[in-house]
């Protein structure tokens, strides 16, 4: 049953607090794979900014080609979109081959939303519709195991979503946090890789945009849904959550961070 303490897990065994990020004197830069103009790194951008860790964003929607190798990158990280990963479209094909490959050579994965589909998909798995679209915030549980606690940094994590299909957790794979609405929010394979239903980057900007834009017409569409939220409940609702958002977000990008290729 979910208790009203986000942070239960630390009144029955003692905190473990983890020393400052220790990166290599020269990281490797992070492959960023950008499928939609209106959904770029956002804060996923501005926290590794701050712990000096380069990008190079792929505008695929834009002309641009996904890399032939990740060979010059340390990590690979790719976006979301309002398009569906079963779509005949050739980054999104690129994209899990770049997914595969770094799975070959440990390279780190994230993927957010319709990234972390591209993963599962990757990966065998498949994506389907949603019992329940999801718009707005909401929160999310995470498990109660060493995996979960590695990624997650308190078990009722405040997200935000926008989507109507999901993934299922691929071979190897184990899911590490789920919702009521839908029940697989995020799944990791080990402490290199982890793919997420949510978007766990957005920030102010972001969400003003989206709410400004045709694809906005999945609220009115999915109004039915009880994980969907109105325009003005979504902003009332940023204004109160999206700083703590942004927290439980540092946490899980610091824990991939710690093990990009130098």
């Amino acid at each position: 049953m979910r208790q009203s303490d986000p942070y239960r897990w630390y009144h029955r065994r003692r905190p473990q607090y983890r020393s400052p990020l220790l990166l290599p004197p020269f990281v490797k830069p992070v492959a960023v794979l950008q499928y939609y103009a209106r959904d770029g790194v956002g804060f996923f951008g501005e926290h590794l900014r701050t712990r000096a860790i380069p990008l190079r964003v792929f505008e695929l929607f834009n002309g641009d080609t996904a890399p032939a190798s990740l060979e010059s990158f340390g990590g690979l990280c790719l976006l979301g979109g309002p398009m569906s990963v079963n779509d005949d479209w050739r980054p999104l094909r690129d994209g899990e081959k770049l997914v595969l490959e770094a799975l070959r050579t440990n390279t780190p994965v994230f993927g957010h939303c319709l990234g972390g589909q591209l993963m599962s998909r990757a990966l065998g798995g498949q994506i389907t519709a949603s019992p329940h679209a999801e718009i707005g915030w909401s929160s999310i549980e995470a498990h109660d195991d060493a995996l979960a606690r590695h990624w997650f940094d308190r078990v009722d994590v405040p997200v935000f979503q926008w989507h109507n299909e999901m993934f299922s957790v691929p071979h190897d794979a184990r899911l590490i946090a789920s919702g009521r609405w839908c029940a697989h929010q995020a799944f990791a394979i080990g402490n290199l890789h982890i793919g997420v239903q949510f978007h766990c980057e957005i920030d102010r900007p972001k969400i003003e945009s989206w709410l400004s834009v045709a694809e906005s017409a999945d609220i009115d569409h999915f109004a039915q849904s009880p994980a969907v939220q109105a325009r003005e409940a979504i902003r009332s609702a940023t204004e109160s959550r999206l700083a703590d958002c942004q927290r439980a977000a540092a946490h899980i990008y610091d824990r991939w961070i710690e093990r990009l290729a130098a």
